[in-house]
Order: C-alpha cells, then structure tokens, then sequence
C-alpha cells in the first residue's frame, strides 16, 4: 500500500478510521443507536495514540 511508505506510524489510517466511526454515529437509523454508538466511539476516542484525536475524545 502506498500509504504506508508515507504514513509508517499510520496516524492517517487511524485518524480516517476515526472520522469514519463519527460519521456513522449521525447516520445510525435512530436516536437510540446513535446514543449508544456515540458512547463507544467516543469513550475509545481518549486513549487514541494521535493527540489531536486523544484531546478530541476529552473533549467530546
């Protein structure tokens, strides 16, 4: 993968990853799902190994 070679700490995977997971939570079917998967994506969120998302995790 391309990638790699100019991410070999894949910091931008993981911070894609990391958007993705906050995108799905606005596009859950219902408010119930939505609650109960921003609870986990955003208790993950603080101990991410990227600061600016570890912060974000804080934060949210």
């Amino acid at each position: 993968m391309a990638l790699t070679a100019g991410d070999p700490a894949w910091e931008v995977i993981i911070a894609w990853r990391c958007y993705q997971q906050l995108r799905a939570i606005y596009q859950a079917p219902s408010p119930t799902a939505r609650r109960g998967l921003a609870e986990k994506v955003i208790a993950s969120f603080p101990s991410c190994p990227i600061p600016e998302i570890a912060r974000l995790g804080r934060t949210l």
